[in-house]
């Protein structure tokens, strides 16, 4: 989506769990190949009382860059939205993007929440409706995720190749390269 508005300057904002620095990490390698700055990466404690986030978010209001992505839960995600609505930073000129691990339990959240939210852009993860009484969000990501592994395991699998001679004979096995280097970079 930034991308494709042309925005070339970003603020993250991210819980400070392991998965909200891995997603930040993963945002800013991405940003970077694309040629778009990250003018602040803003982590918030999943402890963080309302004055904490209020203060926060009044720091990232004086900065130039208007375009926020945030990846946080949406009970975190409710407490800033309704602060940035306060502060004036859901008006025009403000874009807002949120990942799924906010809009996923959306539904969750109050009217009140809701209301300040407006005009924000989010991703949710699509589930059928013939699938929805049977799975929950977190097996979806879990799906989701180790999908993602595996098809990263056969594209590798085109590139390195698995010695299995030496599997044979003592146990173990290398991974050797199967191809040029230039389809490994290719690949990544």
């Amino acid at each position: 989506m930034v991308l494709s508005f042309g925005w070339k300057n970003v603020i993250v904002i991210f819980e400070d769990t392991d998965n909200g620095r891995d997603m930040a990490t993963f945002m800013t390698n991405f940003f970077q190949e694309k040629s778009i700055a990250i003018t602040y990466m803003s982590p918030v404690s999943t402890s963080a009382r309302n004055e904490v986030l209020l203060e926060e978010l009044q720091k990232l209001s004086y900065l130039q860059t208007k375009v926020y992505i945030m990846h946080a839960s949406h009970s975190i995600a409710s407490h800033i939205f309704q602060n940035a609505k306060y502060l004036g930073m859901m008006d025009a000129g403000y874009k807002w993007i949120v990942t799924s691990k906010t809009m996923n339990l959306l539904n969750f959240t109050d009217d009140e929440v809701i209301e300040s939210m407006q005009g924000v852009v989010g991703f949710k993860t699509y589930i059928t409706l013939r699938s929805k009484k049977d799975i929950n969000v977190y097996a979806i990501s879990a799906y989701d995720g180790v999908s993602a592994l595996a098809m990263a395991i056969e594209k590798m699998q085109s590139v390195l190749k698995l010695n299995t001679k030496d599997l044979a004979t003592n146990g173990s096995a290398q991974w050797g390269y199967n191809t040029s280097e230039s389809d490994v970079k290719n690949l990544i």
